[in-house]
């Protein structure tokens, strides 16, 4: 019988640096089942040569420009696929996090505590470690409004009735997952938004959503997408409804309300939906309401 192994998927284009930092993480792993997948989408900064040079355990796919998050993480999935047994995981990982040396470990004990659920990442600031970012997140259909998670939310075992979205930057699933449900769409949502997609259909087909909170993955949020704060014209600033790299892209937005949005509500959300878009970007700059900060969660991390 074959080991149980983690096969991490880590999407890449010209972010050598904090490949390079992500990577280094990953050898420290107390947890050393793992199978790690660079999916590059054609980056030109070598990414690619440290890998070969410095990490040559990693496996890399390599792809082009047109790839985006979203066909970068599938084809690495592909990959895993084409290998993995029938016991193994498949972790979505994003290299721009800083991740404490048990952090595998932690997520993994979780899974095999909790059979058959997807076990998702709290997050927080790399450079403020005390600031929760993330640990998850629900949508009041009746309203639009977009809600973040507190660490409270969740029982003892990482669950809560409100969860329904993940996010992509640490995320663990079985393997039978992809195996009977196929892939992230990425047609539809090719950069932003599948991975919340995804998670979302996953409750509809039977599987429990978690939160694994006592080892954190730290988050460089310097390294962002384009916001409202960025645009300084109207005209900028109404492009992020619309250019791909937006976390504000409205198309996306649409797309998860009308797939996961009870049809009753469709018109009068999707009017909810506009304003609110329109709102982050003239009045809030692009910023949202965020969790309450948790300062006695997250162990410190420094990096090795």
């Amino acid at each position: 019988m074959s080991e149980q192994r983690t096969w991490i998927i880590i999407p890449s284009f010209n972010t050598v640096g904090v490949m390079h930092s992500c990577l280094a993480d990953l050898s420290n792993q107390t947890y050393r089942n793992i199978e790690v997948i660079v999916s590059d989408s054609g980056s030109t900064d070598g990414t690619c040569d440290l890998i070969r040079q410095e990490f040559p355990w990693v496996h890399v796919v390599r792809g082009n420009a047109d790839w985006w998050w979203t066909k970068a993480t599938n084809e690495g999935i592909k990959c895993a696929l084409s290998q993995a047994g029938p016991s193994d995981y498949i972790m979505t990982l994003n290299n721009d996090v800083a991740i404490p040396n048990n952090y595998m470990s932690e997520m993994v004990r979780l899974a095999e505590k909790h059979a058959g659920s997807i076990i998702g990442s709290s997050i927080y600031d790399a450079t403020d470690q005390s600031r929760l970012v993330e640990c998850g997140s629900y949508i009041n259909w009746r309203t639009m409004k977009y809600n973040l998670l507190s660490l409270h939310d969740f029982d003892e075992g990482g669950f809560s009735t409100k969860l329904m979205f993940l996010c992509g930057k640490g995320v663990l699933y079985p393997v039978n997952v992809f195996r009977n449900h196929g892939l992230f769409d990425e047609s539809a949502l090719p950069h932003y938004g599948a991975d919340q997609d995804f998670a979302a259909s996953c409750r509809v087909w039977g599987y429990r959503l978690r939160v694994q909170s006592r080892v954190p993955l730290y988050s460089h949020e310097d390294i962002s997408a384009p916001g409202a704060g960025d645009a300084k014209s109207t005209v900028k600033k109404l492009k992020l409804l619309f250019i791909r790299k937006s976390k504000l892209n409205l198309a996306v937005h649409l797309r998860i309300m009308f797939r996961h949005c009870p049809k009753g509500y469709w018109v009068t959300s999707a009017a909810f939906l506009t304003c609110r878009l329109l709102g982050h970007i003239f009045i809030k700059g692009g910023a949202q309401d965020g969790p309450v900060t948790e300062r006695n969660f997250a162990p410190k991390y420094k990096h090795s």
